[in-house]
C-alpha cells in the first residue's frame, strides 16, 4: 500500500531580535546543506537561508527502501512519523528610534531546514526501480520546496508590513500577525495536496 508522511513545523519565531539558535544546542555550529541534496535539489538548496539535511535510508527493493524510511524518518515529540518536513525559523530586528524603535529599518531573517531521506543504495535498483524512486524523489522535494516558499514568502512580507508601521507597537503586532500565520498557510496547503500524494509523492 503507498504511503506517504509529511510535515511543515514551526521551530520557533522570535517576538524581537534575539539569536538564532542552531540546531544542536547552543553554541553549535549551523547545519549545512548535503552536497548530495543540494544536487538533487539545486534551486532549493540555492534559496537563501535554506538548508537541507538528510537522514540515510537503504533498501535494495522498493518495500525493503520504504522499512528503511519509515524506521529512519523524523520523528515528532508527540510520536509521529514523517519521511520529509521543513522547519523554519524567523529573528527580527530593527534600531532605536523614537519610542524605543524605528520601523523603517526592520530586518527579518528566516532560516529554513528541509529534512529529506537519503538513499544510499539507488545504484543497487533496477532501471524501473530506480525510475520508481526518482519519480517519488522529485515529488518530494517539490512538496517540500512549496513549503519553502510560504515560509520565504511569509518573512519578506513581515518585512515590507514592518516597515510600513507608524509606530513600534503596530510593527510588533504585523510581527505577531504574520508569524501566526505561517503555520496554518502550510496546513492549508497540506490540506489541499493530501500531504503531496495529489502531487505524485507517494512510495513505493
Amino acid at each position: 500500500m503507498p504511503m506517504l508522511f509529511l510535515i511543515a513545523g514551526l521551530m520557533l519565531a522570535d517576538p524581537q531580535a534575539a539569536p538564532l539558535a542552531t540546531a544542536g544546542g547552543e553554541g553549535a555550529p549551523p547545519p549545512v546543506t548535503s552536497p548530495s541534496l543540494a544536487a538533487a535539489a539545486p534551486e532549493l538548496a540555492a534559496l537563501p537561508g535554506v538548508v537541507l539535511v538528510g537522514y540515510p535510508v537503504d533498501g535494495r527493493s522498493p518495500r525493503a527502501i520504504r522499512d528503511s524510511i519509515n524506521d529512519r524518518r523524523p520523528r515528532l515529540p508527540q510520536g509521529e512519523a514523517f519521511d520529509a518536513r521543513t522547519d523554519w525559523r524567523y529573528q527580527t530586528q530593527w534600531k532605536g528610534g523614537a519610542g524605543g524603535c524605528d520601523p523603517a529599518t526592520a530586518e527579518v531573517d528566516m532560516t529554513v531546514i528541509v529534512t529529506l531521506p537519503e538513499l544510499t543504495t539507488r545504484d543497487a535498483l533496477d532501471r524501473r526501480e530506480r525510475e520508481q524512486w526518482d519519480r517519488y524523489y522529485k515529488a518530494l522535494i517539490g512538496h517540500e520546496h512549496n513549503h519553502v516558499r510560504i515560509a520565504l514568502a511569509a518573512a519578506e512580507q513581515m518585512r515590507t508590513y514592518m516597515r510600513a508601521a507608524p509606530d513600534c507597537a503596530s510593527m510588533q503586532a504585523v510581527q505577531r500577525q504574520i508569524g501566526a500565520s505561517i503555520q496554518p498557510a502550510n496546513d492549508a496547503y497540506d490540506e489541499s495536496t493530501r500531504h503531496g500524494r495529489s502531487e505524485g509523492a507517494t512510495y513505493p
